[in-house]
């Protein structure tokens, strides 16, 4: 009996020394890392692996990302450590959205119908207390997360997700749960909402909304300015109130929107009535819901003019008062634009659409952005570039007081057949209240009157290439604003300044004025309009003896009228230049020659201009790109030097002329030639002024 008491005592120590030994030897559990999870995530990839090994290899990436979202460890996980790729093709692994209240999304990129189509698998980690707690989002079609939110009830919290599948389809899914989880699918969340709503088709699938959008790609938003509002179309949304209700606010067409942003307490009566957004700022303001609904409208407006068919005849018959279509064609554009101005309660707002085609392509439409309606339009070209030449009605409040204002604008098409507002078009237009020219910017020229007492004024654009603005006080009293090199400018008060160089007024005045001229001049290129064409537009019929004389490489002088005072005034034009020349006393009553001469290694403009009893010289050299004023001589004279003619230089003085004077009789003769200039009297007397290493008289 001793023997096998003995002997069971020692099989049963040899079976707790093999136990010992077997706990001994097990290896230690090691938890899963970052790199682990991005190694399974690349196998799932792995195009040489067979379809089920691939499937393990998704498997077990969920389970592990599982494992370390359960860790406190994974809250240091930066979002770059996440998202790093785990092979080439794959550009994000993990993306991590941080939802608030505790509540973080991990979507965990994996093969979807095939290995270059992917599909996220969501994961909601909830934290708090010492561990975190994490689940799958699971049953989910499959899809890439777009947008999530979180909401909070008693007892538990809601989590609301959508999947893009396609451009233009993809899924609304809602999972419940306690605070901590897990969380199932609401299967119940969007029932009874299947059915077409504007552009968008939704539909139930497992109690997940499917939604397909008929144009453009789906773009659905949560708006945060109203808590748990999911937009899923224009128009169309899922409001949140304990749980989702679908609004469509796609049965209020344009012409609607715009009654109701005429009166909307009339259209408004209860909810439903209107778009949700009017209702409640009714509450606030009806000038506030009044512009909400015009910014419905008008954004309702835009989408049926982009689509095709959404110009119709008797689109404007059918929108408030006042509006309108206008339409010109050119030889590299045709438009038809549609203005609309707002009802009363939004004085000043307008909506102008232009529907555009260029060099015989597809129809375009754009929204322009204009402060007021349009009252006339024509197409043209400006440098060449595709252009609209607009009059806006900008009067700012017709009950408020009898002036009206009437704005010209110019918009260039740009490379992305956007239209915008032109910069350098605005040429000689000087703020005129006589010419009923309010105000000028680089961007628009602004005429107003007084609508009591010129009820017939009017501002309207001619026909051509180069539309003139017609601006008429009555008809048949009209002054026109001229396109000139690219440029529009008011040639009527252009010509009215160069009358009133005839007038006696002192120097300054009369400097001023040239200076007028000077502006408009400093605009045109001296290579653009020939010599007689700019002679015409700064003096039409000639009445005034203005003369342009040409001195080469692009070099002009414009000759303006002698005033009686004895001040005669001239422009020296360049490219880019515009010099007032003046000279005093009657030395000069006409220019009669300009020359441009080479002298060693510089070059040297010379003008001349007489009088019944002088000729004077004056130089100009050039210098950093234009041509400035210079001393013919470095020393002062004062002499007759050839029979009785006298020759009078004073350097730096400005008075009579900065140059030099030769006084002679009436058979004094002068000329410029292209090495200087020759004063003679008879046959033989003769003074040269000419360059030998500096300039002389001889």
């Amino acid at each position: 009996m001793s023997i096998l008491r003995t002997r069971v005592v020692c099989l049963i120590a040899a079976l707790l020394l093999l136990t010992a030994c077997a706990r001994e030897a097990q290896p230690k559990q090691v938890d899963p890392t970052l790199a682990d999870l991005r190694q399974r995530v690349s196998a799932a990839f792995d195009g040489t692996a067979s379809s089920a090994a691939r499937r393990a290899a998704a498997d077990d990436s969920v389970r592990l990302l599982l494992s370390l979202l359960q860790r406190p460890e994974s809250y240091e996980i930066t979002d770059e450590e996440w998202s790093a790729s785990p092979r080439p093709g794959v550009e994000v692994m993990v993306r991590h959205v941080d939802l608030g209240s505790g509540v973080h999304l991990y979507a965990l990129a994996l093969p979807g119908r095939s290995l270059v189509d992917e599909a996220d698998r969501v994961v909601v980690q909830v934290r708090g207390g010492s561990m975190p707690f994490a689940y799958e989002l699971t049953p989910l079609p499959l899809g890439r997360l777009d947008a999530a939110r979180v909401y909070s009830e008693p007892g538990g919290q809601l989590i609301t997700l959508t999947l893009r599948e396609g451009e233009r389809t993809g899924f609304v899914a809602q999972f419940s749960g306690p605070g901590s989880g897990p969380f199932a699918l609401v299967s119940d969340a969007f029932a009874g909402m299947e059915g077409t709503y504007g552009t968008a088709q939704l539909k139930l699938e497992e109690g997940i909304l499917r939604v397909t959008i008929a144009d453009g790609p789906w773009a659905p938003a949560f708006d945060d300015r109203e808590r748990g509002t999911l937009v899923l179309a224009p128009e169309v949304y899922l409001k949140w109130d304990g749980r989702f209700k679908l609004v469509d606010e796609s049965r209020f067409d344009a012409v609607t929107l715009m009654s109701m942003a005429t009166d909307p307490a009339k259209w408004c009566r209860q909810e439903g009535d209107c778009p949700q957004a009017v209702f409640e700022a009714l509450s606030v303001s009806p000038k506030q819901a009044a512009e909400i609904a015009w910014q419905l409208a008008t954004a309702k407006l835009t989408r049926t003019l982009a689509a095709e068919g959404g110009w119709s005849d008797g689109l404007a018959l059918r929108l408030p008062d006042g509006s309108r279509i206008l339409e010109d064609e050119g030889r590299a554009l045709s438009a038809r634009l549609l203005t609309v101005p707002a009802p009363e309660p939004l004085k000043g707002l307008a909506y102008t659409a232009v529907q555009f085609r260029t060099g015989g392509g597809i129809p375009l439409t754009r929204v322009l952005d204009l402060p007021g309606p349009v009252e006339s339009v024509r197409v043209t070209a400006h440098h060449g570039n595709p252009a609209l030449l607009l009059v806006v009605d900008e009067t700012a409040d017709r009950e408020a007081g009898t002036v009206e204002s009437r704005g010209v604008h110019l918009l260039l098409l740009d490379a992305g057949n956007d239209w915008q507002p032109a910069s350098d078009w605005v040429g000689f237009l000087p703020e005129a209240p006589l010419w009923n020219i309010a105000s000028v910017s680089p961007h628009a020229v602004t005429i107003s009157w007084d609508r009591d007492q010129m009820p017939d004024f009017s501002v309207a654009l001619e026909a051509g290439e180069e539309p003139q603005v017609a601006v008429c006080q009555r008809p048949g009293d009209c002054h026109y604003l001229t396109w000139v090199d690219g440029t529009l400018n008011s040639l009527p008060i252009l010509t009215y300044y160069v009358a009133e160089l005839t007038r006696p007024h002192t120097p300054g005045e009369l400097e001023w004025y040239a200076g007028q001229v000077a502006e408009f001049l400093r605009r045109v290129d001296p290579a653009s309009p020939t010599a007689n064409r700019l002679r015409q537009l700064i003096d039409p019929d000639g009445r005034y003896g203005v003369s342009v004389i040409e001195a080469g490489d692009n070099t002009r002088l414009v000759s303006l009228p002698p005033n009686p005072t004895g001040t005669h005034l001239a422009i020296l034009h360049y490219p880019g230049q515009a010099q007032l020349v003046a000279t005093y006393d009657g030395v000069v009553s006409r220019w009669e020659a300009a020359q441009i001469v080479q002298a060693g290694q510089e070059r040297r403009l010379l003008l001349l201009g007489r009088s019944d009893v002088a000729a004077t010289l004056l130089a100009f050299n050039w210098q950093y790109g234009v041509w400035a004023p210079a001393d013919p001589l470095e020393e002062e004279v004062n002499r007759i030097m050839v029979l009785s003619l006298r020759v009078m230089h004073t350097p730096g003085a400005e008075r009579p002329a900065r140059g030099l004077i030769v006084l002679g009789g009436q058979t004094m003769r002068a000329s410029l030639s292209s090495t200087g200039a020759s004063f003679c009297e008879g046959v033989m007397g003769c003074i040269n002024y000419r360059y030998d290493g500096g300039w002389r008289l001889d």
